[in-house]
C-alpha cells in the first residue's frame, strides 16, 4: 500500500521520506522486518523501541515510526506524540478497517470476558453463523486457531486477525478487550457493534496504579461507541452508572434488579446446573445451564442479551445456548470415582476468588478446600486480600505457586500470609502439583476442592523459563490413578 494511504488521517510529521513508497508491512517488532516494512518503535514496559530501530532499517525497513527523532537511522521517519495512537490508526489504514466489514463485539470487565465471549461464539457457531473470536484463551481466525499470548492483540494483530476473519468471510468477530489495550490504544470503541461491561473489581493496579485509572481505561470503550451501536450492562456493578453516563450507544442493563431491562426473576443453583427463569419484555422465559453460580447467571444473561440485540428470538437464543458447557478453565468440574469433586478456575482477584468460592460454598455438602497462590512482579495489594477471602470462605487454605516470573516465591507467600489470621488452617507447598494433591489427598466424599489461579494456562512462569503445567492434566492424572 503506498505510504500516503497508510498516512490517511495520522497526526504525525514525515521527515526525510517519500509518501509515494510502497509499504509492505507493518511491525513493531524488529525481527519481523523486512523490505519495505513500516518499523513502529513502542516504548514497552521494559524495552524502548527506539533501541531497535537502526536493526530494523538494516532488515530492509523503509519508514519508522517514533516519538524520538533519530539522526543517524539513514531513512524517513515518521515522528508522532502517540506512537500507539498512529500505529493503531495506521493498521486501520493498512488493513481497510477491517472491524467495518464485521460486527464487532467487544467485551470488558475485570471478570467474566471469556465465558460471554464463549457463549457467544458457540451460539453463532450452532445458528451457522461464521465468527472469529480473540480472547484470553485462543485467537480463532475461522480458518485457524492459534495460542493467545495477550487477551487483545497489538493494534497491528488485532487489525490483521480481524483481515484474516474477512478474508473466511466471517459475520462477526467477538473480541475481549482488556484495560491495558484500551489504555494503550490497541483497540477502541469506534467500530464496535456491541459492547459488554462485565464488572470491576480490583486488578492490573499494578499498570494503573489506582481504581480510578482501571475504571477510565475501561469506559474509553463506552465512550467512543457509536449512536447506532448497543451497551450491554451488569446492573449491579458499582461502576455500570459511571461507566455509561457518557456513552452515545443504547444502553440495555441486565441483572436480578427491578428495573433492569432483561432481568432475572428466579434462580436455582446445583453443583451441577443451574436453572433460571427470565423476563424479557413482559415474557417469562426458562433456561438450564451447565454454568453454575450467579455470577454465571449474569454472564450467560449478557451474552444471550448481545445476539436478542443482534435480532435473534429468544427462543432460539435458549436452543443455542443451552448446551454451552462452559470456558476452559473456568469453574471447570472434574470428578473422582470415589465422589471427591474438584473445580479450576482462573480465579486470580480477591473478588472472583470470593465468587468462585461464594458458588461452591452452596453447592458443597462437606467442605471446601482451596488451593491457591498469586503471581509474581504483579499487585502485591491483592495478596493479603486474596488470602482474607480464602480464609473466610473456605475450610482449609493451601498456598502455592502461580506464576513467581522473577519475584522471589517466599516473598510472595509472606504478602500472602499477611491476610490470614488463623495460620492453624493454612497449609503451604511451594510445588503446585505437591499442594494440589495435598488438596485432593485432603478431601473426602462430598467435599470440593478449589484450585485457582491458572484456569485455562499451561504453564508455569519461575524466573523467565516458561515450563508446562496445567492444573487440570494435574487433576485429571491423579483421580484417574485412584
Amino acid at each position: 500500500m503506498q505510504l500516503s494511504q497508510v498516512l490517511a488521517g495520522i497526526d504525525a510529521e514525515l521527515i526525510g521520506g517519500d509518501d509515494s513508497i510502497d509499504i509492505t508491512s507493518i511491525e513493531y517488532d524488529s525481527r519481523k522486518v523486512r523490505d519495505g516494512s513500516l518499523f513502529a518503535a513502542l516504548n514497552g514496559a521494559n524495552t524502548d523501541g527506539n533501541n531497535y530501530a537502526k536493526q530494523a532499517v538494516e532488515k530492509g525497513a523503509a519508514l519508522v515510526l517514533s516519538d524520538t527523532f533519530n539522526n543517524n537511522i539513514g531513512v524517513g521517519q515518521l515522528l508522532t506524540t502517540d506512537t500507539r495512537l498512529a500505529l493503531r490508526k495506521i493498521a486501520e489504514n493498512f488493513y481497510s478497517s477491517p472491524e467495518t466489514r464485521l460486527k464487532l463485539i467487544a467485551i470488558t470487565g475485570t471478570n467474566g470476558k471469556t465465558t460471554i465471549a464463549q457463549i457467544i461464539a458457540h451460539a453463532l457457531k450452532k445458528l451457522d453463523k461464521k465468527c472469529g473470536v480473540l480472547g484470553t484463551v485462543e485467537y480463532d481466525l475461522v480458518s485457524e486457531v492459534i495460542p493467545a499470548p495477550l487477551t487483545t492483540p497489538e493494534s497491528v494483530d488485532f487489525q490483521r486477525y480481524l483481515s484474516k476473519m474477512v478474508s473466511n468471510n466471517a459475520e462477526y468477530a467477538v473480541c475481549e478487550f482488556s484495560s491495558q489495550a484500551l489504555a494503550k490504544e490497541r483497540v477502541a470503541g469506534d467500530n464496535a457493534d456491541y459492547a459488554v461491561f462485565t464488572n470491576l473489581s480490583r486488578d492490573h493496579l499494578d499498570n494503573h496504579g489506582n481504581m480510578e485509572n482501571y475504571f477510565l481505561a475501561k469506559k474509553r470503550l463506552f465512550d467512543k461507541l457509536s449512536a447506532g451501536s448497543v451497551a450491554i450492562v451488569n446492573s449491579a456493578d458499582s461502576y455500570t452508572e459511571r461507566i455509561v453516563q457518557d456513552t452515545r450507544a443504547r444502553v440495555i442493563k441486565v441483572g436480578h434488579n427491578v428495573g433492569d431491562d432483561i432481568r432475572i426473576i428466579n434462580a436455582e443453583y446445583e453443583v451441577n446446573q443451574t436453572f433460571l427463569n427470565i423476563l424479557v419484555l413482559n415474557r417469562h422465559y426458562s433456561i438450564s445451564s451447565a454454568l453454575i453460580g450467579e455470577y454465571n447467571a449474569v454472564n450467560l444473561l449478557e451474552a444471550m442479551t448481545v445476539l436478542y440485540s443482534a435480532g435473534l428470538e429468544f427462543d432460539e437464543i435458549i436452543d443455542v445456548v443451552s448446551d454451552f458447557s462452559g470456558a476452559g478453565g473456568r469453574l471447570e468440574r472434574f470428578e473422582s470415582a470415589d465422589g471427591r469433586v474438584a473445580f479450576v478456575d482462573y480465579a486470580h482477584t480477591d473478588d472472583a476468588l470470593d465468587n468462585a468460592l461464594t458458588v461452591l460454598r452452596k453447592i458443597t455438602k462437606g467442605k471446601l478446600i482451596v488451593v491457591f497462590g498469586c503471581g509474581g512482579d504483579r499487585d502485591r495489594g491483592k495478596r493479603a486480600l486474596m488470602a482474607s477471602v480464602a480464609e473466610n470462605k473456605a475450610d482449609t487454605v493451601i498456598l502455592t505457586n502461580d506464576n513467581p516470573r522473577t519475584e522471589n516465591p517466599e516473598q510472595i507467600m509472606n504478602d500472602i500470609l499477611n491476610g490470614i489470621k488463623n495460620k492453624p488452617k493454612v497449609l503451604v507447598e511451594f510445588d503446585r502439583a505437591k499442594a494440589i494433591l495435598t488438596g485432593l489427598d485432603i478431601a473426602k466424599e462430598g467435599d470440593v476442592v478449589l484450585v485457582a489461579g491458572k484456569g485455562h494456562e499451561d504453564y508455569q512462569i519461575i524466573g523467565r523459563e516458561k515450563i508446562h503445567f496445567d492444573d487440570r492434566e494435574v487433576i485429571s492424572a491423579i483421580f484417574n490413578d485412584i
